[in-house]
């Protein structure tokens, strides 16, 4: 689903009334994400309970972390990781089934490799490696490029595999290891580095472009008579540090990544410059997948390389060719995300700048890019605390303190308490469901479950060649949809009458995991920016303000048709471009909201279109709403299309609903079917409340709100104790959802409609 609605297809319940046995313990150390439902049977609001805790009383001594996925080391020696762990990254040893389920951040089991006491970890886009106390290598995860370092390129390993040294020196123990998107290199006792994997832009810096199935010598270069120090893999670069503070580089520069003053690969080390004796003396360096940043001894912070986002400084200069001194910042650690960066200061505390779409800055915030070194909130979990290290992901940031104690923020920072597997520990940014799924997101995965107390299992998006962004997820009857970074759609699920939009004409086949939705039709060129699911068919509008459809044109349960809005009755597999013949000639959209049987859609300038089954009957285009019940210079900014009702939500805050009222679910205190927007009660608990999301439930009649504060407020359909607020009876006016139980202290940042009931994602308040 878009993030400006919460729609979600309505089906067809035949289950009967039942009971629910509330859980026994009401401490469940929120391990749940703090995810919270009411309905579907609960009056009140309860805890979701599905955890499993790996890492109680546990103490870090070391971390990695990439873009999805982190991992520590404990005092004991053993390993565990958390995130999303595609590939076998988490080494669980669990395999991916044809579903796509897996267990991230398991426990690692090393059973097959002796359980070694290991030292340090280090996390790739696709594999962990860790060194032990004896100096041995383990690798876990993608092998396609032979990464892992065992002599093969076999596809996955689930558990920690030895990386293969026979061909080496007798004696070769290894003391640093870093792991890069699809390369790994390591550092001896020596102070000579070995790397392996894909060599394909020079990263290995063996002197070509080969990949290698096992450690490689990397060529002295510009090092030659130096012992290395630390060693760190890029994406598709690799950089070292020697014992006089000398920085050297190599592999693909395209953006300025290696620091060497042009955008030219090096397939040796290549010595950076300004850096080393009588110039900037460096101590540590980050590689991250586009630039590089560096501390020297006198604890500046230097980054270089692509400035998008403004990850490396605050200036518009887009890239920058040589190290350059980040003003502001005094530092002890530091870390190149993929589009932010991190540090840590002198005094211990966070710092972190670039992009800020997940919360991954730390400040509370989420405001898109932090230009320049923002300091991360030290109000709550870190008051006090002093950090050693600090890692910068893609949606995330983790970092450990000087007693071992973890942390992580996409938002206000989290203490680790236990490993992140299913929902334990996860920081929930969204929940969309309907009568049979509920899929909830964390920054770096989407996870779904098909039943209440089931558990969640992670959606594979191992195929898929470019990054989702997980605030578009939407759950309908038959589809889940997502869209790429780059405004891309993917579908999965059931294919029913098209619902999927990837040409398949099977209607009952079922996908498991995400297909790119078909762009050779309509769809060529264009740039989805957000996608909403119904019943049995899916709509988008694209970042030009157009709209697409594609699926059933007739619901199944009530025979109303139209909702495709091309103009015709037909069904489509493929996505069609809705009618701008009529109503919206001209128009430019900027969400949109598929119900069961009806779609709208929401303009730039706050006007309202709806096609298929309206008030008054179907339409096969889409026709204007009448908004005159709005207050004049009020505009929409979000809709929910529900199976026989339909909410707007105004610029001002403010709820409207027409449609079926058979239990109230329009909630303007009015018996009757209401033809056209009417607005909600605010005479009583919604007075003076503004109100920034809505959700409705898929068959019961219920629609909650959720407000600016954090509250929520339902009205209509209270049979299945939908209302959340202790009781069964129906209500025509709104009634709060009182901060009781698993709300307690804590506020509600998003909700989905299930069925007959709702799912809310919570954080402390």
């Amino acid at each position: 689903m878009g993030s400006l609605t919460r729609a979600v297809a309505a089906v067809v319940a035949t289950t009967a009334m039942l009971t629910p046995v509330a859980p026994a313990s009401a401490d469940y150390n929120d391990r749940d994400g703090g995810l919270v439902s009411f309905g579907d049977g609960y009056a009140e609001p309860v805890r979701y309970i599905d955890a499993y805790n790996a890492w109680a009383g546990r103490q870090a001594v070391a971390i990695g972390a990439t873009e999805g996925h982190a991992c520590a080391v404990d005092t004991a020696g053993q390993a565990v990781c958390w995130g999303e762990a595609g590939y076998g990254s988490g080494g669980s040893g669990d395999a991916k089934d044809e579903y796509g389920e897996r267990k991230p951040a398991a426990l690692v089991q090393l059973d097959a490799v002796g359980s070694p006491r290991l030292t340090s970890v280090d996390a790739g886009d696709k594999h962990t490696c860790a060194l032990s106390r004896a100096g041995n290598t383990y690798c876990w995860g993608s092998d396609d490029e032979g990464q892992l370092g065992n002599g093969s390129a076999a596809g996955t390993a689930y558990v920690p595999e030895p990386v293969v040294v026979s061909h080496l020196a007798a004696d070769l123990r290894f003391t640093e290891i870093s792991t890069g998107a699809a390369h790994t290199c390591a550092l001896d006792d020596r102070g000579r580095a070995y790397c392996w994997g894909d060599g394909s832009t020079g990263q290995l810096g063996t002197g070509d472009v080969e990949s290698a199935l096992r450690p490689r010598r990397v060529l002295d270069g510009d090092a030659a008579g130096r012992s290395l120090v630390s060693i760190d893999a890029g994406a598709a670069h690799t950089c070292a540090t020697d014992q006089a503070g000398r920085l050297y580089c190599w592999g693909t520069g395209d953006v300025g990544q290696l620091g060497l003053g042009d955008t030219r690969g090096r397939l040796q080390p290549r010595l950076v410059p300004g850096t080393g004796p009588g110039a900037h003396v460096i101590v540590t360096v980050s590689a991250g997948p586009t630039h590089t940043c560096a501390v020297t001894a006198t604890n500046q912070v230097l980054c270089w390389g692509d400035n998008d986002k403004h990850r490396v400084n605050g200036s518009r200069t887009d890239r920058f060719l040589t190290p350059t001194v980040v003003d502001g910042v005094s530092a002890t650690d530091v870390s190149a995300g993929v589009f932010h960066t991190c540090a840590i200061d002198t005094d211990g505390a966070a710092l972190c700048w670039g992009k800020d779409n997940s919360g991954q800055i730390g400040d509370g915030q989420r405001r898109g890019v932090a230009r320049y070194p923002t300091a991360v909130l030290t109000d709550g979990v870190l008051a006090g605390r002093q950090l050693v290290e600090i890692q910068a992901g893609r949606y995330f940031t983790a970092a450990m303190d000087r007693d071992g104690v973890l942390y992580k923020w996409s938002g206000d920072p989290r203490r680790v308490t236990q490993t992140f597997g299913k929902l334990a520990g996860a920081d929930l940014t969204s929940v969309e469901a309907n009568g049979f799924d509920l899929c909830v997101t964390d920054p770096s995965r989407v996870m779904c479950v098909e039943h209440r107390l089931a558990p969640f299992h992670e959606i594979d998006t191992s195929q898929l060649s470019e990054p989702l962004d997980l605030i578009t997820l939407t759950v309908g009857d038959d589809a889940t949809c997502l869209l790429s970074l780059s405004g891309q759609a993917y579908c999965r699920g059931w294919n029913h009458d098209g619902a999927l939009g990837i040409g398949e004409t099977a209607p009952w086949r079922y996908f498991a995991r995400p297909k790119r939705v078909a762009t050779d039709g309509v769809l060529s060129g264009v740039t989805l920016r957000q996608i909403s699911t119904g019943g049995s068919h899916t709509c988008a509008v694209s970042t030009a303000g157009a709209a697409y459809c594609w699926g059933s044109n007739r619901a199944i349960s009530t025979g109303h048709q139209g909702m495709i809005g091309d103009g015709t009755m037909s069904d489509t597999y493929l996505p069609v471009a809705v009618d701008v013949s009529g109503a919206l000639a001209g128009v430019v959209l900027t969400s949109i909201s598929a119900g069961q049987d009806h779609t709208c859609a929401v303009s730039v300038n706050g006007r309202l279109f709806c096609w298929g089954h309206q008030p008054d009957g179907d339409y096969l285009s889409p026709v204007e709403v009448d908004l005159s019940a709005l207050a004049p210079g009020e505009r929409v900014a979000s809709v929910v299309a529900d199976t026989s009702h339909t909410c707007l939500l105004t610029d001002a805050g403010h709820a409207f609903c027409w449609g079926a009222n058979d239990q109230g679910q329009v909630g303007a205190g009015v018996a009757g079917k209401v033809a056209t927007p009417t607005a909600v009660d605010t005479s009583g608990v919604l007075s003076g409340v503004r109100l920034t999301a809505l959700a409705s439930t898929r068959w019961g009649g219920t629609v909650c709100a959720l407000s600016a504060a954090g509250r929520v407020f339902c009205w209509g359909d209270g049979s299945w104790g939908a209302l959340g607020n202790g009781g069964y009876r129906d209500s025509d006016v709104p009634v709060r959802v009182e901060r009781t139980g698993p709300l307690a202290n804590r506020r509600v940042t998003d909700l989905a409609g299930t069925t007959y009931g709702f799912f809310v994602t919570t954080v402390p308040s």
